[in-house]
C-alpha cells in the first residue's frame, strides 16, 4: 500500500471515529484497529469517487464515501447500513 493510500485512511479513519455519533467501544476499536475496504473511481476532471468502509458488527458496516480530493476527502459523507 503507499503512502498516499495510507493517509487516506487515515484521514478517512479520523473522520469515523469523529463525525459519527453513536458508535459503541467495540465498533470503535474495529475502525482503529482494521484496515477498510476502499475504492477510488475517477470520475469527471479531476474528481474522484472514493470509500472507505469498516465492519462494526457482524452484521454492520460504516462508510465514509464521497466524490471530490480523495486526499482530503472532501465532500465526504458517512452512512451506517
Amino acid at each position: 500500500m503507499n503512502q498516499a493510500t495510507m493517509e487516506s485512511i487515515d484521514k478517512a479513519r479520523s473522520i469515523a471515529l469523529t463525525e459519527s455519533a453513536g458508535l459503541d467501544n467495540e465498533s470503535k476499536k474495529m475502525i482503529s484497529e482494521n484496515v477498510p475496504k476502499r475504492g477510488f473511481y475517477r470520475t469527471a476532471g479531476d474528481f474522484t469517487h472514493y470509500y472507505f468502509t469498516w465492519n462494526i458488527s457482524s452484521h454492520r458496516t460504516l462508510t465514509v464515501y464521497g466524490d471530490g480530493d480523495a486526499k482530503t476527502l472532501e465532500g465526504h459523507k458517512i452512512v451506517i447500513k
